[in-house]
C-alpha cells in the first residue's frame, strides 16, 4: 500500500505539471463560481483585514429576512509570520448570520458556520463569531471576533474593511 501525504498532495510538489495545472484550475473554476453567485447576492463586498495575518478576499451576502442572512467567500490570508503567503493561505467559509441587537448604531450578529483552511495543510472545520457591523457609523468598518475549531480552536479577532 503506498500512503500520500495530503500537505505533499495539496501543494502539488508530487504531482507532474499536467495535474498540477488541473488542479489550480479547479481553484479558478472555484473562484469564478464564487463571483458568479455574486451577481445574485444583495451585497458584495472585497474584504480586508487582520485575520492571522494580513486577509485579502471577496464576500457575498444573502438576506433571508430581516434578521437572517447567509454569506460566502475565499479569503486569502499571509499568516502569522506575516510572510508572502502563509503555510495554509485561503480560507473559504459559509456560514449563516443572525441578527441580535444594536450597540449604538453597530448592528451586532451572530455568525455559525463552516470553513475550510487550504494550502500546506488542508483542514475543515467550524466557527462561531460575533460580528459588528458599520462600526463608528462607517457602513464599510467591521469587527469580528469568535473562534476557529479546525484541528484545534483558534480564537480569531478581525478588524475589516469592505471595498463595495
Amino acid at each position: 500500500m503506498i500512503w500520500i501525504r495530503p500537505s505533499k498532495f495539496i501543494t502539488g510538489n508530487n504531482l507532474p505539471e499536467g495535474k498540477r495545472m488541473k488542479k489550480y484550475f479547479l481553484v479558478f473554476i472555484a473562484v469564478l463560481f464564487l463571483t458568479g453567485q455574486a451577481a445574485r447576492a444583495d451585497r458584495t463586498a472585497i474584504i480586508g483585514g487582520l485575520r492571522s495575518g494580513l486577509a485579502l478576499g471577496i464576500e457575498t451576502v444573502k438576506d433571508f429576512n430581516d434578521r437572517v442572512s447567509g454569506r460566502f467567500g475565499l479569503e486569502t490570508t499571509t499568516g502569522e509570520d506575516l510572510g508572502l503567503l502563509g503555510e495554509n493561505p485561503f480560507i473559504m467559509f459559509l456560514e449563516g448570520q443572525f441578527y441580535l441587537f444594536d450597540v449604538g448604531r453597530s448592528p451586532v450578529f451572530l455568525s455559525l458556520g463552516l470553513l475550510g483552511d487550504y494550502g500546506y495543510q488542508t483542514a475543515y472545520g467550524a466557527s462561531l463569531s460575533f460580528i459588528f457591523n458599520k462600526i463608528y457609523g462607517r457602513e464599510e468598518l467591521f469587527l469580528e471576533t469568535g473562534i476557529d475549531y479546525i484541528s484545534s480552536g483558534t480564537l480569531r479577532l478581525q478588524i475589516g474593511y469592505k471595498l463595495y
